[in-house]
């Protein structure tokens, strides 16, 4: 066996060429599996990390007579069926985007979303400090509330739990900072920035009359619990 090995590094160093081809080769092979392992694992063995994830469905619309089969779904559509659906417990829309925030002279573009109250309880997701959105908040003009992810928290509040309470800038709009979220939840498909959903017809609507045939009205994925 030790003949065999040593027998073995000596063609390998009299053709260098190929030996370096041969390792890269297994190196790329190696790290291509490594990554689609980590890709299986995060999306289909690791469960979600909220409350009874297998019970969570993200909800599309289709119209296949038009060839659209996954659309999201329009802010009135939504309104409909968070009234109607009786076959899911609860019901909760968010929409990804992006924000300029903005804490003394400093700016920086960071990752969020805007959603509906009850997307906090319908995930089973307590904060670190402070509360969810109630209510209350997703009526037009008590919107300006957000909640920031533990790392957003610590990286760029030094975690000051005063935070809870103050205003921050989001797109040069003053916010009030209502709780910091536990940071088993800072990934997606919650982002940094929190933003509550405002549940009536508001800037976004400007334009259009809030009815679900409305082709201007906002659209966004939603979840819901079965």
């Amino acid at each position: 066996m030790v003949k065999d090995i040593r027998f073995a590094f000596r063609q390998l160093l009299k053709q260098p060429a190929f030996t370096a081809i041969a390792i890269v080769t297994v190196a790329l092979a190696i790290g291509a599996n490594t990554a689609v392992l980590s890709l299986v694992n995060a999306l289909l063995i690791r469960p979600l990390p909220y409350k009874a994830p297998n019970q969570l469905v993200l909800l599309w619309e289709r119209f296949p007579p038009q060839g659209l089969e996954r659309i999201p779904v329009s802010a009135p559509e939504y309104l409909d069926y968070e009234k109607q659906l009786t076959t899911v417990e609860r019901i909760g829309a968010f929409n990804y985007a992006a924000y300029n925030l903005t804490t003394g002279d400093v700016p920086e573009r960071v990752a969020g979303a805007v959603v509906s109250p009850s997307v906090f309880p319908l995930l089973g997701v307590d904060p670190i400090k402070g509360r969810v959105f109630t209510k209350d908040e997703g009526a037009e003009g008590r919107d300006d509330v957000v909640v920031i992810s533990a790392r957003l928290w610590h990286r760029r509040f030094n975690a000051d739990p005063m935070i809870v309470g103050n205003k921050i800038s989001l797109n040069g709009r003053a916010c009030t900072v209502k709780s910091t979220r536990s940071s088993q939840t800072s990934g997606k498909p919650i982002p940094r920035i929190i933003r509550q959903r405002r549940q009536r017809s508001g800037p976004g609507f400007t334009s259009c009359r809030s009815r679900s045939s409305d082709p201007c009205a906002p659209a966004f994925g939603f979840w819901f619990v079965r």
